[in-house]
């Protein structure tokens, strides 16, 4: 015990000193993928709390010992979509066409992206015969903006569905019965109505 309340004060003096992390800031411990608000920085505990709300009393001892990630002092965050596609099911030109329609929606919202962030990549090919597409963007915050985040991402994700089935052709994708379906391309409504009614005048 008198190892311990030595060592917390020095432990204490060093965080001070060092300054990993203040009040208000969002961090991540070690391994632990929670990030944590940090409340208070005691004598022996550093008080945090979760997103949910949740008071959590880490040992000052503990805090400086583990690897700490700083959100809320980290430059703007990277985010990755990744989605995968059958083989042969893409070509060169729709990873350009649709890289243009995910800037083209990150450029209008200098709010929560960076403008000229997109990147649409054909990373690799993917057991069975599929091919992993990932699209690249960055936020214009960092990671500390959890709500913020979620919502801007929600939108991106949006976006992409929509960039997707406007490609030509579609593209084809497995359901969870293995089956292969096929994203037909969406005909405009005047179109059909038009087919309609030269249908009927041909069958009148």
């Amino acid at each position: 015990k008198t190892d311990l309340y030595c060592q917390n004060p020095r432990a204490l003096i060093m965080i001070f000193v060092t300054n990993p992390f203040g009040v208000g800031d969002w961090v991540r411990f070690g391994n632990d993928p929670v990030a944590v608000k940090v409340h208070e920085l005691g004598l022996n505990f550093v008080v945090v709390a979760t997103f949910w709300g949740e008071l959590i009393f880490l040992p000052v001892s503990t805090c400086l010992d583990a690897q700490i990630y700083n959100l809320s002092r980290s430059p703007p965050l990277w985010m990755n979509a990744a989605f995968d596609l059958d083989v042969g099911s893409i070509s060169a030109s729709d990873v350009e066409r649709l890289q243009t329609s995910l800037a083209s929606h990150c450029d209008s919202d200098s709010a929560n992206y960076a403008k000229g962030s997109v990147e649409v990549i054909c990373r690799e090919v993917r057991d069975p015969l599929k091919i992993r597409v990932s699209c690249f963007y960055q936020l214009a915050f960092n990671a500390s903006e959890f709500e913020k985040k979620l919502r801007a991402n929600n939108r991106f994700l949006v976006a992409l569905q929509a960039a997707l089935m406007e490609m030509p052709g579609g593209v084809s994708f497995a359901g969870t019965d293995g089956q292969i379906f096929k994203c037909a391309e969406r005909a405009p409504t005047g179109n059909s109505a038009g087919d309609d009614s030269d249908s009927n005048k041909k069958s009148g």
